[in-house]
């Protein structure tokens, strides 16, 4: 029973050092509350500092995301062009090849022979 009641006597002592300690922060709160609301006055004005720093850049960021996503398109249109241009030139070349009335290779060499 001893044992037991020192435990018990423990217990206390850890739960009055708990309250004492939330009581000293309650105390610092209450008995400083000035020091309190200037912190929480200097996170508000950061804050708000920070929010119009964004309203002014995000109006730039977006007028750029605009420019890219032009150039982009831009972009991806010659790009199409460009394939397309390039399909149709090889589609006309493989027909001027195949064209019948393409002349024989050896008539061509005798024609250029003949300069």
């Amino acid at each position: 029973t001893f044992a037991a009641l020192n435990l018990q006597v423990e217990k206390l002592k850890d739960l009055c050092l708990n309250q004492r300690e939330e009581i000293k922060s309650l105390k610092d709160t209450i008995l400083f509350p000035d020091v309190l609301n200037s912190q929480l006055q200097e996170l508000v004005e950061k804050q708000g500092s920070e929010l119009k720093e964004a309203k002014q850049v995000i109006p730039s960021l977006q007028q750029q995301v605009s420019s890219l996503t032009g150039q982009l398109q831009s972009l991806a249109e010659d790009l199409a062009e460009v394939k397309a241009d390039k399909y149709s030139t090889k589609t006309g070349f493989q027909g001027y090849v195949s064209s019948p009335r393409t002349p024989p290779s050896h008539s061509r060499e005798d024609a250029s022979n003949s300069w």
